[in-house]
């Protein structure tokens, strides 16, 4: 009977492990009027760079657009998160050597202190800050997640001698951010604008682009009958986890997966919009 049950809980955990981590990268593809060769990478969380550099270079897009959340966890105890996670520049330099990448902070970048960012911009890659830009005759902007402006505003009402401060926000005078800051983005600029977007709560805030893309929502981890089962910032059952939406609205379901839940009917993927032809 031991024997029995540690054989069943050796193949469990087997299982488990295979479904958390063996999914294979997946490639999905768009077709858009007049949109550039865009490549979306969501949601990348330190993982495998490899796959993603073969799949860009096999694809060859004109433009990289990361839409949040290149690190993941907690700011480290020594040295830099962008340090600590090994395998977020090596990402970048390799990507930024086949198209240009623009990067949008997501609420996992909310961590990172200037150090970091000084580290990303070194890879050649443009920080969409609430801030448009000017590629070619495409305009990209970048959101930045409301989670980033919430401890930015808290580390300048606290100030600090630290690299990374751990934030308390148990101050009954602070009141914390909740919303994106969208007073950036209007007038928009003339011509093709694309929105990189991390959150895709926020899209029903938008004005009206001409592309929008996003992530953060792993897909809803869980996918049955089409629908996922969860994404964080919309709870159960949620609208917007990936796909395509109002002809403009894309979502990736992301590069990898962070959670003790596997993922199921959800593989990772990346993202690609072209132009129809």
């Amino acid at each position: 009977m031991f024997l029995f049950e540690s054989v069943c809980k050796r193949s469990l955990v087997f299982f488990y492990f295979s479904l958390k981590e063996v999914v294979p990268l997946t490639e999905t593809f768009y077709t858009l009027p007049g949109a550039p060769r865009l490549a979306v990478l969501g949601d990348f969380h330190n993982g495998d760079p490899l796959p993603i550099l073969r799949s860009l270079e096999k694809q060859k897009p004109d433009i990289i657009a990361i839409p949040g959340d290149l690190v993941y966890g907690s700011p480290p105890d020594h040295g830099l998160m962008t340090e600590q996670q090994k395998n977020v520049l090596p990402l970048l330099r390799g990507a930024a050597g086949i198209a240009p990448v623009f990067f949008s902070p997501g609420n996992h970048e909310s961590i990172l202190c200037r150090e970091d960012w000084d580290a990303i911009s070194s890879c050649g890659v443009q920080i969409l800050d609430n801030r448009w830009v000017r590629h070619g005759n495409i305009w990209l902007g970048g959101l930045t997640s409301h989670y980033v402006l919430n401890h930015r505003a808290y580390m300048l009402s606290h100030p600090s001698c630290e690299r990374y401060i751990r934030r308390r926000y148990s101050d009954e005078s602070w009141v914390p951010i909740r919303e994106p800051d969208l007073s950036w983005l209007e007038p928009l600029p003339e011509g093709y604008t694309v929105l990189l977007c991390h959150h895709p709560e926020y899209y029903p805030l938008l004005p009206r682009l001409n592309l929008i893309v996003s992530a953060h929502a792993h897909g809803g981890q869980i996918r049955l009958f089409g629908r996922g089962l969860f994404a964080p910032g919309q709870g159960w059952f949620p609208k917007y986890t990936c796909g395509i939406h109002d002809g403009r609205f894309i979502i990736s379901r992301g590069l990898t997966n962070t959670t003790w839940v596997p993922r199921l009917f959800n593989p990772p993927e990346i993202v690609y919009i072209f132009p129809e032809s």
